[in-house]
């Protein structure tokens, strides 16, 4: 059992209730398909979303790297 569990640092832009943390971890562990231990914190930088990191992936649905991603695509025109 051991060996299908995952350690998750799960950044948000605002304090998240113990709810919204479960829920997360939940959505988490369907979408691993493995046991999450999730580790929150607080980045008011990313101004909303979330960015996840299990391992060396990076999940980063914030709000920062849209933004980013939208800046980049009206200077090139993409």
């Amino acid at each position: 059992r051991r060996l299908n569990r995952v350690h998750a640092g799960v950044v948000v832009a605002r304090k998240a209730d113990e709810r919204l943390q479960q829920q997360m971890t939940e959505r988490l562990t369907q979408a691993l398909r493995k046991e999450v231990r999730a580790h929150f914190r607080t980045d008011p930088g990313i101004l909303g979303g979330v960015v996840v990191r299990v391992g060396d992936r990076v999940y980063d649905g914030s709000v920062r790297r849209r933004l980013a991603v939208l800046k980049r695509r009206m200077l090139t025109g993409e």
